[in-house]
């Protein structure tokens, strides 16, 4: 099925689209992002950007199913050869930093809102992990390379977490840079003007939403 039913609304996975209770499209954590230039995809063509988002959905998945139902549970035979060390990769993570995720943080669409402005977003996964003393929320990456972008969407999780659950509780944020060698390397993130910066951008896109201007940047798939 196209349409997911996530906490507050839907999503479109074939329009990648996140919709309220009400059906209509609330700007995604990612996109907004990618609209104001935290993201530059650019340089790189189109079909290897379709190949990176397919492998990055895929080792998703297979974490997902390690996450929910065991390690037993992953038929590795069904996981793609190119995804594999990815996943080793998250299950060393899982193992050394002794990671223990929440089953109801796992993968979950969420639409709420962030200073008053509808906006939608799915954390990888809200847990503990060794040497945190608060629970975080932690966002998978399949990438060669840190990107700028990710400090300012973890905020952004933080908070519709935080949102969604009614409280104000700290919650740490750290990124886990799985590469194509089976190593991870964590990103960890404490600057609280993080969030600023996404609430500005937040802002903006909804001008341009209320302005009825373009708000998203176009497709290069």
């Amino acid at each position: 099925m196209p349409i997911i039913q996530i906490t507050n609304g839907s999503f479109d996975s074939e329009k990648h689209e996140y919709l309220g209770a009400d059906g209509k499209e609330v700007p995604g954590v990612t996109s907004i992002l990618e609209a104001h230039g935290f993201v530059d995809l650019d340089d790189i063509p189109g079909q290897v950007l379709l190949r990176k988002r397919d492998l990055g959905d895929a080792v998703h998945y297979a974490s997902q199913i390690i996450d929910q139902d065991g390690e037993d549970a992953l038929d590795w035979d069904t996981v793609h050869t190119a995804c594999v060390p990815f996943v080793l990769a998250y299950q060393r993570f899982c193992e050394d930093c002794q990671f223990v995720p929440e089953k109801a943080w796992i993968e979950r669409g969420i639409v709420g809102k962030i200073n008053g402005m509808p906006v939608a977003g799915t954390p990888d996964r809200v847990g503990t992990m060794k040497g945190i003393k608060h629970r975080i929320v932690l966002d998978l990456k399949c990438a060669y390379a840190p990107q700028v972008s990710w400090k300012f969407q973890e905020a952004a999780y933080v908070s519709l977490v935080q949102a969604t659950e009614g409280t104000k509780e700290h919650l740490a944020r750290v990124t886990v840079q799985l590469k194509p060698d089976g190593t991870f390397k964590l990103h960890p993130y404490e600057n609280p003007r993080d969030l600023d910066t996404f609430v500005f951008a937040l802002a903006l896109t909804h001008a341009l939403i209320n302005e009825k201007l373009p708000w998203r940047k176009k497709e290069q798939l």
